[in-house]
């Protein structure tokens, strides 16, 4: 088996553990990009064949805890696949605060690559394997479809790891989204979030 420590010439991690707590975690399902106008976003990925695109212009929480404390974010959203990953565009609107908004003032153009995300049925289990890797939660919340949160390594400050319930209600909409990407032939490339039609 190809090993990527003794091939880059590091010798393999001190133990085996941390390879099993990434693996508890589960496979990367969507990658998120934050970016600054999200019908531009949104337009660059039809123009390359992404699409169609599932768009929220307003985030409605259930609750929401950003560094532990309530908060009331306003974002901007849309989801679309691409084969079996799903991209996530985000744009933040007005002040926050949430992880989103906390990213806005860093210096970029289009886009800023966020999070990435993990699907789990078992959720309290996957954030358990996420904090014994290290992880900390930075943002908790929950929607109507269920919880969700945002978790940061304090040895990589730049990568979020985001955990998303994957409820029955969000399972049938991820159906959805992949199988409307199947074959897309550029038709309607924008739809409503959260309805599958």
């Amino acid at each position: 088996m190809w090993n990527f420590h003794e091939e880059a010439g590091r010798g393999p991690p001190a133990t085996g553990r941390t390879v099993a707590m990434i693996a508890d975690i589960g496979p990367i399902r969507q990658v998120a990009f934050l970016t600054r106008d999200l019908d531009a976003s949104i337009r660059f990925y039809c123009d390359i064949g992404v699409g169609p695109w599932f768009r929220g212009d307003r985030a409605l929480f259930d609750r929401l805890e950003y560094r532990g404390a309530a908060a009331a974010p306003d974002l901007r959203y849309a989801v679309a696949p691409w084969h079996g990953l799903q991209l996530e565009l985000i744009e933040p609107v007005g002040a926050g605060p949430s992880v989103v908004h906390e990213w806005a003032g860093r210096p970029f153009t289009g886009q800023l690559q966020h999070h990435v995300a993990v699907w789990p049925e078992h959720v309290d289990a996957c954030i358990a394997a996420a904090q014994g890797a290290g992880f900390e939660v930075v943002q908790d919340g929950a929607t109507g479809a269920g919880r969700f949160l945002y978790l940061l390594h304090p040895a990589n400050p730049d990568f979020f790891l985001e955990i998303t319930h994957a409820t029955p209600e969000r399972q049938a909409f991820s159906r959805h989204v992949f199988a409307c990407g199947r074959g897309w032939d550029g038709s309607r490339p924008v739809r409503p979030y959260g309805v599958i039609e």
